[in-house]
């Protein structure tokens, strides 16, 4: 028990560490967005324009429109990786959703992050597949699994699949 304690502290920590190193970019880079995008030194603005002007790699920023995301996903619950592209996200007609991101980071960091995710979730389940991880279990009214694989384009980077299976409370 203490083990798993530490555990979650750590993960706590790191997920804490990674949105404020994330947070205070994204405002200080969309402000000149705005204002010297086309009038001084575009060589210099250009390439950093580019980044924050697409909102999906944000991650945590923005709205969920903005990322991507089907309306009515919870991302306070089951929040994007930072770094995380929405490369696909699907909303049916029952209310169930599911979410492909690509991700900057390799599986094992990945699964990390999303460990720390699932861990207040209950009915948990945690394993590896042949090509990555899983994780399932019931969180805030959705039966969720996550399944964390490398890139088959670049093991460096990793596909992220959330599917969410709402459930009667």
């Amino acid at each position: 028990m203490t083990k798993r304690k530490w555990l979650v502290l750590m993960l706590v920590g790191i997920l804490i560490a990674a949105l404020s190193a994330c947070g205070p970019g994204e405002s200080s880079e969309e402000a000149p967005t705005e204002e010297p995008s086309e009038e001084e030194t575009p060589a210099e603005e250009t390439p950093a324009e580019e980044t924050p002007s697409e909102p999906e790699p944000s991650g945590v920023g923005g709205t969920e429109t903005e990322q991507g995301l089907p309306e009515g996903y919870p991302t306070a619950a089951f929040p994007i990786v930072a770094g995380g592209v929405v490369t696909e996200s699907n909303r049916y007609e029952d209310g169930d959703m599911d979410v492909m991101v690509s991700v900057d980071q390799d599986p094992d960091s990945a699964n990390n992050y999303y460990k720390m995710v699932m861990s207040m979730a209950s009915d948990t389940e945690m394993g590896q597949t042949e090509n990555g991880y899983y994780l399932k279990g019931k969180k805030t009214g959705w039966e969720t699994e996550i399944v964390i694989e490398a890139d088959p384009a670049n093991p460096k980077r990793s596909i992220v699949k959330i599917m969410l299976e709402k459930k009667a409370e």
